[in-house]
């Protein structure tokens, strides 16, 4: 069996504006269409679970597995997010 790769596509990112082609202004009645958009950038780059995790108990026992077998992977992550 092949040894998994602790290469994650989000560490490619390096601005998120070169994702998403125009600016959230409230004022302006753009937050839905951006907001829209930026869910779909989250589960293209497979973060949706940093943001959002999972209420199903298998599902949220797969996560916290997850994040505990890469704990330092899940902080750069974490932080790929926040940036």
């Amino acid at each position: 069996m092949a040894k998994p790769t602790k290469f994650h596509p989000t560490l490619t990112i390096t601005n998120v504006k070169t994702l998403i082609p125009f600016t959230l202004d409230v004022g302006h009645g753009m937050y839905h269409s951006w907001a829209a958009l930026f869910k779909v950038l989250v589960r293209v780059h497979d973060l949706h679970h940093h943001i959002i995790p999972p209420t199903e108990e298998k599902e949220a026992t797969a996560y916290a597995a997850s994040k505990a077998a890469n704990r330092a992977l899940w902080k750069r992550l974490d932080a790929a997010v926040l940036q």
